[in-house]
């Protein structure tokens, strides 16, 4: 292989990687928008999106150009049209388009459940702690979270705790979602909401971040 054809070589390859992980990336985000994992390519499908690379762009572009503004009320992009967005991002879109109108349907739904009048779930349903205590200002606090027998859960993060995206729905593999993450400790609150599989019925479960005061009551 001449030089000339290494490099070039070595720069396709890098495309390949750079595409790769950035449908990753976004394959992740529309999960926590309320995209069953299920309506999602593959992972090997995945790379080969990332190997087609610009291949038939206009094609592409077309395809999703007349649904954009669905996938921008799903919050799928946040692009101002397809011709922003890379061909290998615009091909995975294109998995969300058909499933834009039912993930804004529920996200209006857990949306409109978020009142203080919506029941809570029984500990088989949902297990979550209701209070963190023992945290000083900013430091890390995971929290971990598993619920049983439901479709979709809504999580709800006060704006305090800067999360990305606000707010997250996800879709339950079999009737379940087990999962965890991580905020720096405030004044404040996360909510929960889920959507019972069996009667469509919404529960909702809210726990709260108590700071430390003193050096007394830090958790270890």
């Amino acid at each position: 292989m001449t030089t000339a054809a290494a490099i070039e070589a070595e720069a396709l390859l890098r495309d390949i990687y750079k595409h790769e992980s950035a449908l990753n990336e976004l394959a992740g985000e529309l999960q926590s928008r309320g995209l069953a994992a299920e309506d999602l390519p593959e992972r090997r499908a995945i790379r080969a999106i990332a190997l087609l690379g610009d291949h038939d762009r206009a094609a592409v572009v077309a395809d999703v150009r007349d649904a954009w503004d669905e996938l921008r009320d799903c919050d799928a992009t946040e692009a101002p049209s397809p011709d922003a967005v890379s061909t290998p991002l615009l091909r995975l879109l294109s998995y969300a388009r058909p499933h834009a109108s039912n993930m804004v349907s529920l996200r209006e739904t857990l949306e409109v459940a978020d009142t203080a009048d919506t029941p809570h779930p029984t500990p088989e349903m949902f297990q979550c702690e209701q209070y963190v205590d023992g945290a000083f200002w900013g430091r890390c606090v995971r929290v971990h979270f598993t619920a049983n027998g439901i479709d979709a859960l809504g999580i709800r993060p006060d704006a305090v705790f800067g999360f990305r995206p606000q707010p997250q729905v996800l879709r339950a593999t079999e009737g379940r979602i087990h999962g965890e993450f991580s905020v720096l400790a405030d004044r404040g609150s996360i909510t929960f909401l889920m959507r019972r599989s069996a009667t469509g019925e919404v529960y909702r479960h809210v726990m709260t971040v108590r700071l430390a005061e003193t050096p007394e009551e830090l958790r270890p």
